[in-house]
Order: structure tokens, then C-alpha cells, then sequence
């Protein structure tokens, strides 16, 4: 299992974003251009030649009040700006509470993948505890994260991709169901 740990417990996730292109130097560039640390696992690994590399990044920050509290994903195609997850606000990274500098855009984990169009939320909401570290496998369990519950590449012949992070305190909220529209 390749584990890919993004903080340490004493910084906390600012912001995510991510990036495709048509070779996988492109996002990642793109990413570590704008100041964010590459998370190197594509989301689109295993569908094919003809598709995207998409990668996601983070920053990071030791202030906990300015840390990300929870990663969702809506599945279905014309996402809007915000959504509601286990009774939380969530904002559509790429929207304008969420920017996603990575593309100045919201992206589809799916890009030319063929497979159900899936976009990222965030949320910051002060209820929740602050992400400390993130990571991406092919493992659907990893012990002591939280995991929302959706293969990234959902719909497609491509491996089995799922996003875990780590916050402040273990959260009994495993696995968070996606939105499906």
C-alpha cells in the first residue's frame, strides 16, 4: 500500500487543489508552481493512455483555524458552488469560497476518464476538527482517517483510487457517504 502522508500533526491542511494535463509533469507544475505540495498518486491511474494525469496538492499552515475540516465529493455533472454533506456546508473547490489555484476552475476527477463526473467540496466548518494530514491509495480501509466513501475513479476501468486524511481527533464519521445528484 502506498501511503502518501501530506502534514505532520503539528501543521494542518490550508488548501487543496488540483490539476490535469496530458503528461503527468503538467499538473504537477502547475501545482508546485503555485505553491502546492504534490500528493504523487494520478487520480486517473489505470484508465487508459488517452486520459488525463490529475494530481492534487496541499499547503499547509500551524494556525488550526485556518485548516480545511472535511473533503467531500458530489458525484454528478453541473456541480453547484456549495452543498450540504452529513448536515455540513461544504464549497466546491474551484468555486469562489474555495479557489482552486491548481486550474482557476472546478475539475471532474474524471476528466476524459469516462467515468462518473466527481468534484471536490471543502469544508471549514468550525464543528468539525482540522485536517493534520491527507493521503490517496488504492485501499478503500486505512486505520485512524477518515475516508469519504467514493472511488475516485468511479464508473471507469481504472484502478481503485480513494482519498484518506487525519485530523486533530478520530472521528466517528467513517466512511462519508458522497452526494449523488
Amino acid at each position: 500500500m502506498q501511503r502518501v502522508q501530506a502534514a505532520s500533526a503539528e501543521r494542518y491542511i490550508a488548501s487543496i487543489a488540483v490539476a490535469y494535463g496530458a503528461k503527468a509533469s503538467t499538473p504537477k507544475n502547475i501545482l508546485t508552481g503555485q505553491g502546492y505540495t504534490v500528493i504523487d498518486y494520478d487520480l486517473n491511474k489505470g484508465c487508459g493512455a488517452t486520459t488525463h494525469y490529475i494530481y492534487m496538492g496541499y499547503k499547509t499552515t500551524e494556525n488550526p483555524t485556518d485548516a480545511i475540516t472535511g473533503i467531500f465529493f458530489r458525484i454528478g455533472s453541473n456541480p453547484p458552488a456549495s452543498a450540504t454533506f452529513d448536515k455540513v456546508t461544504a464549497y466546491l473547490l474551484g468555486g469562489s469560497h474555495e479557489p482552486n489555484p491548481g486550474e482557476n476552475t472546478h475539475v471532474d476527477l474524471n476528466v476524459d476518464a469516462g467515468g462518473d463526473y466527481i468534484y471536490t467540496y471543502v469544508t471549514r466548518d468550525t464543528s468539525l476538527p482540522a485536517l493534520t494530514g491527507i493521503f490517496i491509495n488504492g485501499n478503500f480501509a486505512a486505520t485512524d482517517t477518515i475516508t469519504p466513501n467514493v472511488c475516485l475513479n468511479s464508473g471507469t476501468d481504472g484502478d481503485s483510487i480513494y482519498l484518506h486524511y487525519t485530523t486533530t481527533r478520530y472521528s466517528l464519521l467513517l466512511p462519508l457517504a458522497p452526494q449523488r445528484v
